[in-house]
């Protein structure tokens, strides 16, 4: 038992980490959502933590060329585009284009608005690293995001650990792979992007804001996760909606509901306005506008009935989005697996009303549940409010920081169901895998392992390096 306690979580963080990189090594760089974006944003934090504006500038020697590297930019664009033996020559023997320049040379990203603290740790960890070993610009930009990866792991196994703690310890497991081996959280764990460490610090901030109000314990840490989540990305900060859902949820369910009341008022009061506080005194008190006041060329000009309208229309996209939507939302599970994955959790679902052998604490996981909604029903809103500026902003990924409300519904006795559902994330990951070899490298796995990192692949005899770049992105310096 001593041995399985000491063991337990450092073998969790290797399998964990171990399913991250995998997912970071085999999609060619930049490939996850607006990733050159972030790339970009990181690289300013050597000259601060807060990015002024949409152009900035930053350190001449840490300039990535993959970074405006038109094979790159050309394949979210085209499904047809796919990375060759030739391109992949190209891309692993690029080199640093201002090796060991002090100047600074402006640059531009549209993540310039994000808050700090996934991008100072990607930066100081990837650049550190690049730099000590003199990383080629290919391998570098892998670095970076098994940084990322690292990081991921680390706060996912610390939510492990508070799930051990939880009324949930005997179904910890099936809840941990449940919300750690969704594809997409997966995907999006192994990649430069704020979701990397805000899919597992909302994740803690759930199992400890429920914690918190059920049982008096972990306060500190409710308030820390929600902080942090609201100091990662500024959808973030509506995360705290689940403080005042869970409250409700309890007081709902409770017999004596005005005592209840009355008993999680301050904690609630304080969970819900004390992280929106700190994550203000932090960055948003100084920080550049999140959206520019101007329409943008993806602002549709609907009312709310016009809105309500087209969500039909958007269900099979957003509903495809949370369990396997990779890429730039390219690619991904085709909609009959969708349509089981929801049928799955349909059933589980009535398991949880259908079982009464839950004690009290586990009966209230419902109140996740709820949250989860909650959370939905905010996004929602929001892309109500700025769809006249910026246009249809959801998609099925924006649900999962609230996925552990969906995961509760796991807490039931039938046991063969859990199995049915952990099955089914695992053929999700399987088919996602050969969809990804597919869609950049032609199906060709010999290809995909040959684009390992940290492996060379030098050029053929005679043979020039030929990587064009963008005439975007990098502004030539002055």
């Amino acid at each position: 038992m001593l041995l399985k306690r000491f063991f337990e979580y450092p073998i969790a963080f290797i399998v964990c980490w171990a399913v991250l990189s995998l997912w970071t090594v085999i999609k060619p760089p930049f490939q996850t959502s607006d990733e050159f974006s972030h790339y970009a944003k990181a690289l300013s934090i050597s000259q601060g933590l807060i990015t002024p504006a949409f152009e900035f500038p930053v350190k001449k020697a840490d300039i990535n060329p993959l970074l405006v590297a038109l094979d790159l930019h050309f394949i979210p664009f085209g499904a047809n585009v796919k990375i060759g033996w030739d391109r992949l020559r190209m891309l692993k023997n690029a080199v640093w284009p201002y090796p060991s320049h002090d100047g600074l040379m402006p640059i531009e990203s549209t993540a310039y608005t994000y808050p700090y603290p996934l991008y100072a740790l990607v930066y100081y960890g990837g650049q550190g690293i690049t730099d000590h070993f003199k990383l080629s610009p290919y391998d570098s930009h892998y670095t970076y995001r098994l940084v990322a990866a690292f990081f991921a792991a680390l706060l996912w196994v610390f939510f492990l650990f508070l799930l051990g703690r939880s009324p949930f310890a005997e179904s910890k497991y099936f809840l941990w792979v449940f919300c750690v081996f969704n594809p997409v959280v997966s995907f999006m764990s192994g990649s430069i992007n704020p979701d990397s460490i805000l899919l597992p610090a909302a994740a803690i901030a759930m199992i400890s804001v429920y914690m918190a109000l059920l049982q008096n314990r972990y306060m500190l840490l409710a308030c820390f996760a929600l902080t942090l989540t609201a100091l990662v990305k500024r959808p973030g900060l509506f995360m705290v909606v689940i403080v005042p859902a869970m409250a409700a949820g309890i007081c709902w369910h409770s017999s004596r509901r005005v005592e209840t009341f009355k008993a999680l008022l301050p904690k609630t009061l304080l969970l819900t306005f004390m992280p929106v506080m700190l994550s203000y005194a932090l960055y948003y008190a100084y920080a550049p506008g999140a959206l520019d006041s101007e329409k943008t060329f993806h602002a549709a000009d609907v009312g709310i009935l016009g809105y309500l309208a087209m969500q039909w229309a958007r269900t099979g996209s957003i509903a495809v989005g949370f369990w396997g939507s990779l890429g730039w939302t390219d690619y991904g599970l085709p909609h009959w697996a969708v349509a089981f994955a929801y049928l799955v959790v349909l059933l589980n679902l009535v398991m949880f009303l259908k079982d009464k052998s839950k004690d009290n604490s586990r009966q209230l996981a419902i109140v996740l549940f709820y949250a989860f909604i909650a959370h939905l029903a905010v996004l929602y809103l929001m892309e109500i409010y700025y769809v006249k500026i910026v246009g249809f902003l959801l998609q099925g990924r924006y649900f999962l920081p609230a996925v552990l409300g969906v995961a509760v519904l796991l807490l039931h006795d039938r046991r063969w169901l859990r199995y049915v559902t952990m099955f089914m994330l695992f053929a999700f990951h399987v088919y996602l895998l050969e969809a990804t070899v597919e869609r950049y490298y032609d199906g060709n796995w010999r290809l995909a392992y040959k684009s390992r990192p940290y492996v060379a692949y030098p050029l053929k005899k005679k043979e020039k390096l030929n990587l064009p770049l963008a005439e975007f992105g990098l502004k030539k310096a002055p």
